[in-house]
């Protein structure tokens, strides 16, 4: 181990003294250069964690989505300029002018902020965007949101004829060799960490996910550990 590497080394394991728990990879020209587990991973039965422990790694979860995408359009599928009615039936204006790419980049304005939509299912998602009053109009204004990703993960469905979950698997994970990812719709794992809310070290208390929906595909749900990440 290098004395740089040595140096973080020492830092993070400094950091655990303060609460800090979690998986560090670190690696140079693809050579892994440090690859270890820091804390516990359950803090009420005190299970270290791994290198490869698994984390709910929630919006990292769209860059899946935007990959799925861009290999649907690689493969003349699609193409980021169709519009989402193409795929997902009509809209009304101004989200009829909504295309592919401005979810991607967060400039849909399909859906006002805090509205509550139907997860319940993917025709009642799609349909229940399409009910409210749009945002903005689409490519005009910029706001992180999740139900745009959820949209894509749609449009990945109808297109491929997969389920999302099914997609990734077969065009991300095997190829890739990813051999932990996983969704929290599959129930609890052995080697999966807690998450957990406080404002200190005393108040911290274990959180967990609301039950698994349809319509959280696209913006959240993968679980995997920093090692299948660094491959992705």
């Amino acid at each position: 181990m290098s004395s740089r590497i040595e140096d973080i080394n020492s830092f993070v394991e400094g950091q655990v003294e303060k609460g800090f728990s979690g998986s560090v990879l670190i690696s140079k020209d693809d050579t892994i250069l440090l690859h270890k587990g820091y804390g516990v991973s359950n803090r009420e039965l005190g299970t270290a964690n791994q290198s490869n422990t698994l984390f709910e790694i929630a919006s990292i979860t769209k860059l899946y989505t935007v990959v799925s995408i861009l290999q649907l359009k690689d493969n003349g599928q699609l193409s980021l300029e169709d519009k989402l009615g193409d795929y997902l039936g009509e809209f009304d204006p101004p989200k009829d002018q909504a295309t592919i790419n401005h979810p991607i980049l967060h400039t849909a304005g399909l859906v006002p902020r805090g509205h509550e939509l139907d997860y319940s299912s993917r025709e009642k998602f799609v349909e229940s965007v399409k009910n409210t009053h749009p945002e903005s109009i689409p490519g005009e204004k910029y706001r992180y949101t999740n139900a745009g990703y959820t949209m894509l993960a749609a449009i990945i469905e109808v297109v491929s004829g997969l389920s999302y979950e099914d997609y990734l698997v077969r065009h991300i994970f095997v190829p890739l060799n990813l051999s932990n990812p996983t969704y929290w719709n599959r129930g609890t794992f052995e080697n999966t960490a807690i998450g957990y809310r406080g404002n200190s070290m005393d108040s911290l208390r274990a959180y967990s996910t609301h039950e698994w929906e349809w319509g959280d595909n696209g913006a959240s749900g993968i679980l995997t550990n920093v090692g299948d990440l660094h491959k992705f």
